[in-house]
């Protein structure tokens, strides 16, 4: 795997579908989240295992601060989670008021 982006030949839509379906189900009223596949692995998370965290994470952080820094340089806040044989990478992207 080259600078931790998953191949066409790693990729399985159908596993890959299963993951986005968890993390729709995550809710917050500040964010979205982009996901990035590192390893798509074999193994079905729960949804407590994808949600919860992703939740717990994107509670964590100021929606005003994200947007100025990302206003500012460009960085947006990412959280690594490993969930079984999988390798996730999310962004946190905030929700514009209004």
């Amino acid at each position: 795997m080259n600078s931790g982006i998953v191949d066409d030949e790693q990729r399985h839509g159908a596993r890959e579908g299963w993951i986005f379906d968890l993390v729709n189900q995550a809710q917050s009223p500040n964010f979205h989240v982009q996901l990035q596949f590192d390893s798509v692995g074999m193994q079905r998370p729960t949804v407590r295992e994808i949600v919860r965290p992703v939740e717990e994470w994107l509670e964590s952080l100021d929606p005003d601060t994200v947007a100025q820094a990302r206003e500012a340089d460009g960085e947006l806040p990412e959280l690594p989670l490993r969930v079984r044989d999988w390798e996730l990478a999310f962004t946190a992207l905030p929700i514009k008021p209004g």
